[in-house]
């Protein structure tokens, strides 16, 4: 048990172990907490400019990955970026946690459970009751069904269990005043996915059993999907998705992001297209719905994101909401974007501070 505070950080980023390497971890002989061979390299140059504009305001800052959190709620060693990135073997706290990390409820419960036993108290920068929420699909298609799609969870290892979850879903379908927007083909989503990964169209109990057997630790969650070209803003058309950025209950950015062709899903890193939309120019039905969604949450001064889909008849759908939008970018109008994001960001950790 520590009985004496260790070198204290104002705040420190903590990124997924599966995704960032770990500063303590002696194996890794990169120089960068994203692995120059993995598939984030590119989230180096992110975070070089998060630490360095949290130093040009007075706070001390650093980078570290969950596998790096102590039982005491401590970091063996961070990441730190001056000129280059550097590794500091120290065990050292942090006063706020930039949680960059999800799946609280699941396999890294372990990781949130250290960090609460600091004797010291941590802060999250993301509130714990909006991040349960949107981190779950289901917890978040309970709390805001009225404006979702619906949505069954589903056991993926059976003929049974598959037939049972379609049946659910097909009641919640014939309720739904849209019955029309919905096609006969289903989207299969990882319950505590983001990023578009583990998200599939099925048809066939056989495709729903064979994506089963790839990953038997995935829960997934099975909706209708909806054919999404609702959204038209000039120069851009096709299935798109429009995601705001809510601080403090107030819409702060918008963008959209639009599908490769003959792709269903919008992410960027699925090869979607993102443009940024001015805030005066948000549809008036989304920033109704945004601002019913921060009124329903038990917390309204939260940072978060929204996304939302528009059917090919005009009728808006919440998707899901994000507690950690990435703060990466795919070109320079991008960058400059999310620089002004990640600058809100820090500005608003010093005020925690």
């Amino acid at each position: 048990m520590k009985k004496e505070l260790e070198p204290l950080f104002d705040v420190i980023i903590v990124y997924d172990g599966l995704i960032a390497e770990g500063a303590s971890d002696k194996s890794y002989r990169g120089r960068t907490p994203f692995s120059r061979t993995g598939d984030y390299f590119d989230y180096n140059k992110s975070y070089e400019y998060f630490l360095l504009y949290c130093s040009k305001l007075g706070l001390k800052a650093a980078f570290a990955s969950t596998v790096d959190i102590n039982e005491y709620g401590l970091f063996k060693a961070v990441w730190i970026f001056n000129k280059k990135w550097q590794r500091l073997h120290e065990i050292v706290e942090a006063k706020i946690v930039f949680d960059k990390f999800s799946n609280f409820d699941t396999y890294n419960a372990k990781y949130d459970t250290k960090l609460k036993n600091n004797i010291h108290g941590i802060t999250y920068f993301h509130h714990p009751a909006i991040r349960s929420l949107f981190d779950n699909k289901i917890k978040t298609y309970n709390t805001f069904s009225k404006f979702s799609i619906p949505t069954a969870k589903i056991n993926v290892h059976s003929s049974f269990t598959i037939a049972s979850a379609k049946k659910i879903l097909n009641a919640q379908i014939q309720k739904h005043t849209n019955t029309a927007d919905f096609t006969e083909l289903f989207v299969l989503k990882d319950q505590y996915g983001s990023g578009g990964l583990n998200v599939f169209k099925v048809k066939s109990v056989e495709e729903v059993l064979k994506i089963g057997k790839n990953d038997q630790k995935i829960s997934y969650i099975l909706q209708p999907l909806i054919l999404a070209t609702g959204f038209s803003f000039v120069n851009y058309k096709g299935y798109i998705d429009l995601r705001v950025i809510v601080c403090d209950g107030i819409i702060t950015d918008c963008y959209i992001r639009i599908a490769k062709s003959g792709e269903f899903r919008a992410n960027a890193s699925r090869g979607g297209n993102v443009a940024y939309i001015p805030v005066k120019e948000i549809p008036k039905d989304v920033v109704k719905m945004s601002k019913s969604i921060n009124a329903m949450l038990s917390e309204q001064d939260g940072f978060y994101a929204l996304d939302f889909i528009k059917s090919n008849t005009g009728n808006l759908y919440f998707i899901e909401g994000n507690i950690t939008p990435g703060l990466t970018w795919f070109n320079k109008k991008d960058e400059i974007q999310v620089k002004q994001l990640m600058r809100n960001i820090i500005q608003k950790i010093v005020t925690l501070n």
